[in-house]
C-alpha cells in the first residue's frame, strides 16, 4: 500500500496558518503542522508590539501565544503539531549558522520529497515580515533540492483580491525567478465562519494584527479567500 501524503505546513507564528491556510487545517488527518518561530525570550525583554498586544513582557506574551495555540490545535483537531523554538527576528537577529540550522531542522521533519510543503511566499502588499521571509528562502533552497514546496500568500499582509486582479504573481515570479501558478480556495458556509471564530481565538495578536493590516481580518471578502502559488 502506498504511503499517504503528509500536508505539511511551515507557519512563521502561531496564527499564520490560520490565516492564511485553514482550507487545509481543519479534520485533515494528513497534516503537520510547524510553527518556527515560537521561542521564548528572555523574561527582561519587553519589545513594544508584545506590550502593545498584551500588556505583559515578551516572554509572557509568547507563553499566552502558545496556550493559545495548543487550544486552537485541540479545536481543529490537529495531532500533529511541532515547535521548533527558534526566536522571532525582534528578538534575535538572524545569522547563516542560524539559517542553515533552521532549514536543517525542517529537513529533518519531512518525512519524503512527495509531500506537500507549505512556505510563506513573503511578498506583503506595505510591509514584508521578516521572520516570514527567512522561510520563503529556505523554500526556495528545498526547491532545489526537489523538495514538494508549494507557497502561500501570507494573509493579511497581502491582499488576495487585489493580488489576483492586479495579477502580481507575474511581478512575483520575476523578482524570483520562479513560474509558479495561482490557486484559489474560497471559504463558504460554516468553515468560513469557523475560520473568523478561530482567528480571534488569538486574542493576544487579532485587534492589533487587525488594526495594523487596516481591518483585512474582519473582511469576509478577503479573508475568505486563500492562494497558493504551485510550481508549472
Amino acid at each position: 500500500m502506498s504511503k499517504l501524503k503528509t500536508d505539511i505546513i511551515i507557519s512563521p507564528h502561531y496564527d499564520d496558518a490560520v490565516l492564511s491556510l485553514f482550507h487545509l487545517l481543519y479534520k485533515n488527518p494528513n497534516l503537520k503542522l510547524i510553527t518556527v518561530f515560537s521561542g521564548k525570550p528572555a523574561i527582561t525583554t519587553y519589545k513594544l508590539w508584545d506590550m502593545v498586544c498584551t500588556g505583559m513582557s515578551s516572554n509572557k506574551t509568547m507563553l499566552k501565544r502558545e496556550n493559545e495555540n495548543q487550544q486552537v490545535a485541540r479545536n481543529l483537531g490537529i495531532i500533529k503539531s511541532v515547535d521548533l523554538g527558534f526566536l522571532e527576528h525582534q528578538y534575535e537577529t538572524s545569522s547563516p549558522e542560524r539559517f542553515n540550522i533552521m532549514k536543517e531542522k525542517i529537513k529533518s521533519l519531512i518525512d519524503s520529497k512527495t509531500d506537500k510543503v507549505y512556505f510563506p511566499i513573503a511578498f506583503g502588499d506595505f510591509v514584508s515580515h521578516p521572520d516570514h521571509q527567512e522561510l520563503r528562502n529556505i523554500g526556495l533552497e528545498l526547491i532545489k533540492e526537489d523538495y514538494n514546496i508549494i507557497f502561500y500568500n501570507d494573509f493579511p499582509y497581502i491582499n488576495p483580491v487585489k493580488f489576483i486582479a492586479n495579477n502580481k504573481i507575474d511581478k512575483l515570479n520575476k523578482n524570483m525567478n520562479l513560474n509558479l501558478k495561482i490557486k484559489v480556495n474560497s471559504l463558504s458556509g460554516s468553515i468560513l465562519k469557523l475560520k473568523y471564530e478561530t482567528m480571534k481565538q488569538y486574542k493576544s495578536q487579532f485587534i492589533m494584527t487587525n488594526l495594523v493590516s487596516f481591518n483585512r481580518l474582519r473582511r469576509t471578502n478577503l479573508y475568505k479567500l486563500e492562494i497558493t502559488l504551485i510550481k508549472d
